[in-house]
């Protein structure tokens, strides 16, 4: 019976994975300036860390880390604006709430 209902479970949420995940075009030359800036984004955002996090000042790195759960967390904030409560929504706001777990763990001596 468990495995009826998981396997079921399962098949309903691949359905729904499915129909709200939008791709991104990257042969679309439309879409380069948008893989740009989240790269750029992305990159920066590790770069402005990495000196902290490599001189072991866990403190700076948990704060700069807890402000930088600000960006996953407004990704989704726009994904709801113009998608809906689509599967990409749960991506971001896991990742913010990943970000808030490193964060205090980092905090913690």
């Amino acid at each position: 019976m468990v495995l009826v209902v998981s396997f079921a479970l399962r098949r309903r949420a691949l359905h729904f994975l499915r129909r709200s995940i939008h791709i991104v075009a990257i042969n679309d030359p439309n879409s380069f300036p948008f893989m740009w800036i989240k790269g750029i984004r992305d990159i920066f955002s590790g770069l402005v860390m990495l000196p902290f996090l490599l001189n072991g000042n866990r403190k700076v790195t948990a704060i700069l880390f807890a402000i930088a759960i600000f960006v996953p967390f407004c990704d989704g904030l726009v994904i709801i604006a113009h998608s809906g409560f689509a599967a990409p929504l749960l991506i971001h706001w896991g990742t913010a709430l990943y970000m808030i777990i490193v964060a205090a763990f980092l905090l913690k001596k």
